[in-house]
């Protein structure tokens, strides 16, 4: 009986410290994701000689 409470008790915590990773990372990614203006563009090497003159 006690062994069956440990074995609960373990699998929980490691239950909760996968759920607060995988959380961390999805918050994580919706704040680098939110740079709207940020945007990389590839340009041609003519396109850039425009800018640039």
């Amino acid at each position: 009986m006690i062994r069956g409470r440990k074995l609960g008790l373990v699998f929980g915590l490691i239950g909760a410290l996968v759920l607060s990773i995988v959380f961390t990372n999805v918050l994580a990614k919706a704040q680098t994701d939110v740079s709207g203006e940020d945007k990389t563009r590839v340009v041609t090497v003519e396109e850039q000689d425009l800018r640039e003159n």
